[in-house]
């Protein structure tokens, strides 16, 4: 059985927000800043994404800015591709401790 969730629409410079009833934001889990995106398919069945505001997704430990691709064989990090050395399967700081040693 479907449950029906009353709201209003508030629309404001071009925008639409939509009130959301507190019963549904407890139960889809929303918190403040999450990114919510309503859309309707073929057979006119509303579909829910929420987005948190929050990254939960891990970053490179070199750079700190994308997400990481490869994990270190020497020192264990998990970097992206711009601090990668694939001849070796290391990262970039491995890689140049390792060429010092070398050198």
């Amino acid at each position: 059985m479907t449950k029906v969730h009353e709201g209003q629409f508030i629309g404001s410079d071009g925008k639409v927000y939509l009130e959301v009833p507190d019963e549904l934001v407890k139960q889809l889990g929303i918190t403040a800043g999450d990114s919510v995106t309503l859309t309707v398919d073929a057979y006119r069945n509303l579909h829910v994404q929420v987005k948190s505001s929050k990254s939960t997704e891990k970053m490179c430990e070199a750079c700190g800015r994308v997400p990481p691709r490869n994990k270190c064989k020497s020192c264990g990090k998990e970097v992206c591709g711009s601090c990668w050395w694939a001849m070796g399967s290391i990262c970039n700081k491995c890689g140049k401790l390792s060429w010092r040693k070398h050198v």
